[in-house]
């Protein structure tokens, strides 16, 4: 595929301080040091990886500040002395285009930083509060919209499946998880692996996250709803559609429509695991053999914090805690071993992903309704069991556990108790518990695949991984038997 050469962002060589970006004084005293809090504050928010900033102003007894890094809040010794606060909600109101008169209505805007040699769109939300105002400002680094699908630390497979899904003439898929996932950098990220001069690509957003100029974005407003836009952009001859959210049962029956018509639809939904964002377009009145027609796979995605390079990490067994939480997700095996950070900590984000094709079996289940939406549910996880690129969301994590890229206390944390566990795991995983085999040899063995596919042969895992020496005939079988699969020729 012919990608489009990118321009790559530069700092800007600016003349003044205005033009780079950041907060100015005009005068002394109070503004100037409101200013120099501003700059600091958002500096240190973008050096260390932040996604929002969150102010409490209080009128009386000063502002309160804290920062989200790795999906938790963390509160800064900092505090701003009301008067300065005051003039520090002028100066975001000025750069926002807020009104900072305003004391009933919340608002909403936005403002570029020009900041550590990077640029930054801050997303501004300001509340009038019984004691003075909560702002909260989303950082989106616009470097991420250079974000290629292969640059995200996902499975192979996971990362091939998507490519190959989201490059087909038409259909519909659907990422789902909490606010602060990664979801829209996965998006943005597969637009950017389709974008060529031969597609049409429209999005529909609230509000535009990422400018790109070689796309129709549409922003959505108080005088532009979801459906609107849907149906506005039918008319614009795309090829693509990235919906920002699937909220109600008009913008559903749109997607569904357009995903059926020539168009491939991109979107998120609000559900709590892949199988669940089913339910959740069933539950906006589209109809299982629709879903059948249209769908071509469900993401649910989760960001845990990652073991940064220079920590000092000791590997142990499992304490009873966590092998009672394994065993209950069918991943205890003797000789397993968690990383324990003994020095260090954390660094960045990693996202877990639970992908489910909607493959011909699936279609079949679709087709003959729901039922007992829990017991339907397992029969879509027991049917995607079997994909090579699904893992649940707990399966996704321990696989990164045992890379020691994160701590089974951060899987934990962002992977809730579910009734809907898949009743086995591939041969491959059990392998990977049991120690006898690498993740990291598992993907090689697995590019081996790819890249024999290119050239026209098809091998199979096992002889793959046979071929490499990773592991021995006999430990195949015996994960095989473990699993209840049966070998292929």
């Amino acid at each position: 595929m012919q990608q489009i050469a990118q321009r790559v962002l530069t700092p800007i060589g600016a003349r003044s301080a205005e033009d780079a970006g950041r907060f100015v004084a005009t005068g002394g005293g109070i503004e100037q040091r409101s200013v120099n809090f501003l700059n600091a504050l958002f500096e240190n928010a973008i050096a260390s990886g932040a996604s929002d900033v969150h102010l409490e102003m209080d009128l009386i007894d000063g502002t309160e500040v804290r920062l989200r890094r790795g999906g938790t809040l963390e509160l800064l010794p900092d505090v701003l002395e009301p008067d300065c606060a005051r003039v520090a909600k002028t100066k975001i109101c000025a750069k926002a285009k807020l009104d900072d008169l305003e004391r009933l209505i919340p608002q909403d805007g936005r403002m570029m930083l020009y900041m550590v040699g990077r640029r930054v769109d801050v997303r501004v939300a300001i509340t009038p509060t019984v004691s003075g105002y909560k702002l909260v400002m989303r950082l989106l680094d616009s470097s991420n919209v250079r974000t290629d699908i292969d640059d995200l630390d996902m499975p192979l497979m996971v990362k091939e499946t998507m490519k190959r899904l989201s490059s087909q003439p038409e259909g519909m898929m659907l990422i789902s998880g909490p606010t602060g996932s990664g979801k829209t950098t996965t998006l943005y990220a597969l637009l950017q692996y389709l974008k060529d001069e031969t597609r049409h690509i429209v999005t529909i957003e609230n509000p535009v996250e990422y400018a790109v100029k070689s796309f129709t974005q549409m922003g959505v407003d108080g005088n532009m709803t979801f459906a609107k836009a849907m149906r506005a952009s039918l008319r614009l001859d795309p090829d693509i559609i990235m919906v920002g959210e699937m909220r109600d049962e008009e913008s559903a029956s749109i997607a569904q429509k357009a995903g059926t018509s020539g168009h491939m639809v991109l979107s998120t939904i609000h559900a709590n695991s892949a199988a669940e964002s089913i339910t959740r377009l069933m539950a906006f009145g589209v109809r299982g053999f629709e879903i059948a027609q249209v769908l071509s796979a469900v993401i649910a995605q989760r960001l845990v914090k990652r073991i940064s390079a220079d920590a000092v990490v000791h590997w142990r067994e499992p304490n009873d805690v966590e092998r009672e939480w394994l065993a209950t997700r069918n991943m205890d095996y003797p000789g397993i071993r968690l990383p324990l950070i003994f020095s260090g900590g954390y660094v960045g984000m990693l996202p877990l992903v639970e992908m489910i094709e909607v493959t011909a079996p699936l279609r079949r289940l679709l087709e003959g309704g729901n039922g007992d939406e829990s017991a339907w549910q397992t029969q879509v996880l027991e049917i995607a069991s079997e994909q090579e690129q699904f893992e649940s969301l707990a399966q996704a994590g321990v696989r990164a556990v045992l890379q020691g890229k994160t701590t089974l206390d951060e899987v934990m944390r962002c992977t809730r108790e579910s009734s809907c566990i898949p009743s086995s795991c591939r041969w491959e995983q059990i392998l990977i518990y049991r120690g006898l085999l690498s993740v990291e040899c598992l993907e090689t063995a697995r590019q081996d695949i790819h890249k024999a596919r290119k050239l026209g042969h098809i091998v199979g895992l096992q002889q793959a991984l046979i071929d490499r020496g990773f592991c021995t005939e006999i430990q195949i079988l015996e994960a095989m038997n473990m699993s209840g699969q049966t070998k292929k020729n």
